[in-house]
């Protein structure tokens, strides 16, 4: 007899360290704006030695991850 192979989802599931970003909706889900406001948010300049609000992921994938969205609450109670 042999063992039970883990379902496809248990060897596709994340560690419990690891936390999966979010993309422009999620994270504008997450603050409670529009993908449209997030947007525009973004594209204010803002000092050069400040805190990265997203990383990107190829070379126009913004992704969030909650240290991120978190940076980004701080950043537009300040507007």
């Amino acid at each position: 007899m042999t063992a039970a192979r883990p379902s496809q989802a248990a060897e596709r599931a994340l560690p419990a360290w690891a936390v999966e970003p979010l993309d422009m909706d999620g994270a504008a889900r997450a603050l409670g704006i529009s993908r449209r406001t997030l947007t525009d948010l973004l594209a204010v300049p803002r000092a050069r030695d400040a805190l990265p609000l997203w990383e990107l992921r190829g070379r126009r994938k913004k992704v969030f991850y909650p240290e991120h969205v978190a940076r980004l609450r701080e950043a537009f109670a300040s507007c």
